[in-house]
């Protein structure tokens, strides 16, 4: 078994890459790789499991999201038991970019249900890099970071027809998930299909109550061809199509009817295979979203209402890699993509006539970028890396109908809005000995207002129960980045400490308009999306990995925290919060117990709705046993919240109570 594992680092991927190796259909294996690659990441192919993947995987059923959580620099905000939106060092939404492949895809939903990572499922991916560095914003702009889900590709050095089939139960909620892998391979030619179907009742909290609208149905199908066409040439189609039904949200007034996702992608790459020229890459992609919010199963609606919601987007990029050029690796891109987003709501006032309207009022927007990249290795024990990318974005409403929502608070929207963000990052590594290494990040950081803050109407925010409006004329929100690793690294022990700071300007926050008048029954009143001039934000994250013969011990942890120029807390910051998990592992089989902790959050933004939680604490017990011959069967079965503690986490909108004490169990075979 071989593994490399840097822990929590700052170069791309925190200083590792999150493998989820699904990898040809034929394996299963999760590892970290430090970045050695201008591209980003580096991948080392593992030949069989090994001990991380338990601790990445956790419980074999988890979504997407629940994977991404197990990174130190990454959390979740929970509005239900699905598809929760991803949190990266406290930023979140239009702060990060959150990519598949590098296609840029914008939900369909103003109220955030439908984060892009809902609509893949751990089966489609072979990794998942989520990072601030160097290498962050080669897929696009990023101001907090960027997390990037790859998907599995067919491997045509395994020949044949490999496959995958799992199916799982959870009692908490009656929960039922199957998945399924099937691929052929030969010299020329790779396909490979996956399938994926969740189905969940709404789940009960430690105290044996049953938590409403927490339930959820999703089908999700995937298709990925390879063909090499000759020895310099390879072309690549990818497919995802993913349906989502009958999604209760707990913490908001409205569920999800239905959402689906069709993903498509053509790709074509060049190699040179030469000590300079390495590779040329031309993408071209697609993706149609569409989300229905649903209220009608909801008891007392005051007036039922129609939230369906559009976004399709189209792009491409074209990249060059360099390789061997006198100690330096270089990577040229230029990217471009359009985004269409329309959102509607039809209100049915009591023995009135409907009254409609667009809360995204038919937006286009079309950002064209450029990017490029040096890594230069001084010496044996310096290495400077540094990236810079501009992007021109060009927003502008559509339909005069679009146009008129905005214009009743005094709007100019006739001509296109034009801006124009810079990302530049410069990174220094001292390899002080063969153990010691210290990494130094510094970067100016740029992003556009997303729709939602440039020209959203009347979006009901459930958090602090105000109405939310646009505001046409934001400006970009920057900020200076610097990072501090060190890190340490022997044959049994990987310790690392990052510690980060970001002086943020033109911060885009809600403020209150006392003299706009609320749409939605019952909202406390009415925000416009404005810009502070100052804020900061800080934080650290720690991490170590042990392993000695049979065991692997992880530990992670991680801390944000920032303020406003008025000294107000920034919104959703996740608190201190400590992972331990120990894994003993022979041939057939391996136990692992785990604890997950948090700190108590008690300064909270009182303007944003929040209200302090207490810590808690929690115990985990995961086991498998496997049977490897021709074929490999796996059980896996487990016990999570052992102690049955009544908790929430911070992120956790309306402090909706977790599931309580939960057994769950996974059966797979692959061939």
């Amino acid at each position: 078994m071989f593994f490399q594992i840097p822990i929590v680092g700052y170069r791309f991927v925190l200083g590792f890459v999150l493998l989820l190796h699904f990898g040809g259909v034929g394996q299963d294996t999760l590892d970290f790789i430090p970045t050695v690659e201008l591209s980003g990441f580096s991948v080392i192919e593992v030949e069989s499991e090994n001990s991380l993947t338990n601790y990445y995987k956790g419980n074999g059923m988890n979504l997407t999201e629940n994977v991404m959580e197990r990174l130190p620099s990454v959390s979740l905000i929970k509005r239900g038991n699905f598809a929760p939106e991803p949190v990266f060092r406290g930023f979140s939404a239009g702060q990060i970019n959150l990519t598949i492949d590098g296609m840029h895809i914008f939900g369909a939903c103003t109220d955030r249900m439908d984060p892009v990572s809902s609509y893949v499922e751990s089966n489609n991916l072979k990794e998942i890099q989520a990072g601030c560095d160097v290498n962050s914003c080669s897929n696009g702009a990023g101001l907090g970071g960027v997390i990037n889900m790859e998907m599995a590709q067919p491997d045509l050095a395994n020949k044949g027809f490999t496959g995958f089939v799992s199916t799982g139960y959870q009692t908490i909620s009656n929960a039922f998930s199957s998945a399924m892998n099937l691929g052929y391979s030969n010299k020329y030619f790779g396909l490979r299909v996956s399938g994926a179907y969740r189905t969940s009742d709404n789940y009960k909290d430690p105290d044996g109550n049953e938590v409403p609208f927490t339930q959820y149905n999703k089908t999700n199908f995937s298709a990925n061809l390879v063909s090499n066409y000759s020895k310099y040439n390879r072309f690549k189609f990818d497919y995802i199509y993913d349906y989502a039904w009958d999604v209760g949200y707990a913490a908001l007034p409205m569920d999800v009817g239905l959402a689906k996702a069709n993903i498509y992608s053509f790709t074509y790459e060049r190699f040179f295979f030469s000590n300079k020229l390495q590779k040329l890459e031309l993408k071209l992609y697609g993706n149609n979203i569409y989300h229905e919010m649903d209220d009608t199963k909801r008891p007392d609606v005051p007036m039922h209402m129609d939230m369906p919601g559009k976004s399709d987007t189209y792009g491409g990029y074209f990249t060059l890699n360099w390789n061997n050029l006198n100690n330096h690796i270089i990577t040229a891109k230029a990217d471009a993509f359009v985004n269409y987003s329309i959102a509607e709501m039809t209100m049915y006032p009591y023995e009135s006539a409907p009254m409609f309207m667009l809360t995204w009022p038919d937006v286009r927007r079309i950002v064209a970028g450029v990017y490029g990249s040096d890594r230069w290795e001084i010496n044996e024990k310096i290495i400077l890396s540094g990236s810079v990318r501009f992007d021109r974005g060009i927003s502008e409403l559509q339909s005069e109908f679009g146009k008129d929502h905005l214009r009743v608070f005094g709007y100019d929207v006739d001509d296109p809005f034009k801006q124009n963000i810079w990302n530049i990052i410069i990174e220094p590594e001292y390899r002080i000995n063969d153990k010691f290494t210290l990494n130094l990040t510094a970067a100016l950081k740029q992003r556009l207002p997303t729709i939602s803050e440039q020209f959203g109407f009347y979006l009901y925010n459930a958090y602090d129960g105000y109405d939310y409006i646009g505001n046409p004329y934001l400006k970009s929100e920057s900020a200076l980045q610097s990072d501090l690793s060190l890190s340490y690294k022997s044959k049994a022990l990987n310790l690392q400490i990052t510690g980060f700071y970001y002086a943020i300007s033109n911060y885009i926050v809600g403020e209150i308009d006392p003299d706009l008048s609320t749409m939605t029954i019952g909202a406390n009143g009415v925000k416009v999306y404005t810009s502070i001039d100052r804020a900061n934000m800080y934080g650290f994250e720690a991490s170590g990995i042990w392993t000695k013969k049979a065991f692997t011990w992880v530990n992670i942890l991680g801390y944000s925290f920032g303020k406003d120029e008025y000294g107000e807390v920034l919104p959703q910051l996740p608190p201190f919060k400590f992972t331990s998990t120990l894994t003993y592992e022979r041939k057939k089989w391996a136990i692992t117990p785990e604890l997950i902790a948090a700190a108590a959050r008690n300064n909270v933004r009182q303007s944003f709705g929040e209200t302090p939680n207490p810590g808690w604490v929690i115990f985990n017990l995961r086991a498998y046993y496997q049977i490897k011959k021709k074929t490999t069967w796996k059980l896996e079965f487990g016990i999570e919240n052992i102690t049955n503690n009544y908790y929430s986490e911070f992120l956790d909108w309306g402090h909706i109570p977790r599931p309580g004490r939960n057994f769950y169990v996974n059966l797979s075979f692959r061939f």
